[in-house]
């Protein structure tokens, strides 16, 4: 907490150090900012990133990433470096700041903080995936938002019905990176990728070894059943944690030839999520990616009541999961997987159905949708 503490109130004495540097300076073209986590290119930033520099090459962006992440020369052109303070002039002087994961702009700050900021930008929530949970710390009494962007219409509903934002502010647009998961080819490829778990991050390893987590997903791992059915059915199987679960990686290990422990630096989330045939996961929001595909998905359940006591919200009524996928208990999984394997990975037509009710958008503009929404707020009052 202390450390924490320590690196807002760095955070808070360089933007208004950058502030006044900024007084000072010529005035520049207007430009967009942007930014992930800042150690990352490869989410619905990237992509928006992407689409700007292919279709208005006029328009100006910088990039915050650090100079250490294995994305960087994705984006090096118009990089800026993560926490320097040319990152915090940055800040200052944008015309807008597009982040996927709201005030990470600026490290370890929400708005709580942010709303004493002499930032002048415009704040656009581009979103890391589709919000499926009540997230009080998203509410407009937490966060000042000039944008916020959503990705499917059910979820639009919620935000606009219980969030608290003024008319205008949320947008159903489409999620830029649902733009690229149009065209793919698919591998017979079994995608597991578990969510997150605050409870567990930064435990020590022997702590970590003895958590229902490890178990569960090892046991998986090198269930000698499942091993024999990827191998019998030319299949393999792809185990990607999450982000935030990432140093625990190396702790993993495979059961057959057939199954991958994949990392962050030598995967890319979008190509894994195209080229599998079959999703595995507990709750993570990746599923509606492939809920966008209409691929099957799995969801495995073995510790439901912690993970929405302890980490999240019960799942929002109004989403219709049951529909969108199968659900499976600890002693089904591998069942549940070989049959899927046996049927050539076949999505059921109650899934189908439930998936296209999601996405009423559902085409390749969703880059256009959120530039017009971003252009619209020129001339706009900052939201306060």
């Amino acid at each position: 907490m202390i450390k924490k503490r320590l690196i807002q109130l760095r955070s808070f004495f360089l933007t208004y150090l950058a502030f006044f540097v900024s007084l000072f300076r010529p005035r520049k073209e207007p430009f967009f900012l942007i930014c992930e986590r800042g150690n990352e290119a490869r989410d619905n930033a990237y992509f928006f990133y992407l689409y700007l520099k292919q279709k208005y090459p006029e328009q100006r962006v910088r990039y915050l990433i650090r100079r250490s992440s294995p994305d960087y020369d994705r984006v090096a052109e118009d990089a800026v470096a993560y926490g320097s303070f040319a990152h915090y002039l940055a800040v200052v002087e944008a015309e807008m700041i597009l982040s996927t994961h709201a005030y990470l702009f600026l490290p370890e700050m929400f708005w709580r903080a942010c709303r004493f900021l002499p930032i002048r930008a415009k704040i656009v929530f581009l979103q890391h995936g589709i919000i499926h949970r009540m997230l009080p710390f998203l509410y407009h009494s937490q966060m000042r938002l000039d944008l916020f962007i959503s990705g499917a219409r059910p979820e639009y509903e919620l935000l606009t019905s219980s969030y608290g934002y003024p008319e205008g502010v949320i947008r159903y647009t489409g999620l830029a990176r649902f733009d690229r998961l149009h065209d793919f080819r698919v591998k017979r490829q079994i995608l597991v990728m578990p969510t997150w778990r605050r409870y567990l991050v930064g435990l020590k390893q022997e702590d970590f070894y003895a958590s229902e987590y490890y178990r569960a997903w090892q046991s998986l791992l090198t269930d000698p059943q499942l091993g024999a059915a990827l191998k019998a059915s030319g299949s393999e199987l792809v185990f990607y944690l999450h982000y935030e679960m990432q140093e625990f990686a190396p702790m993993f290990y495979s059961g057959s030839a057939e199954v991958h422990i994949a990392s962050f630096a030598k995967y890319d989330v979008q190509a894994l999520l195209k080229e599998s045939a079959c999703l595995v996961t507990d709750a993570s929001s990746v599923y509606f990616d492939f809920a966008y595909m209409k691929k099957p998905i799995l969801f495995y359940t073995f510790d439901e009541s912690r993970l929405c006591r302890e980490h999240a919200s019960p799942t929002c009524e109004n989403y219709p999961h049951v529909e969108i996928g199968s659900y499976a208990m600890q002693n089904e999984l591998v069942n549940a997987l070989k049959e899927l394997l046996a049927q050539r990975f076949a999505l059921p037509e109650r899934c189908r159905r439930a998936m296209e009710e999601l996405y009423p958008l559902h085409d390749q503009h969703n880059c256009d949708r959120i530039y017009e929404a971003v252009l619209s707020l020129r001339g706009k009052k900052k939201q306060r």
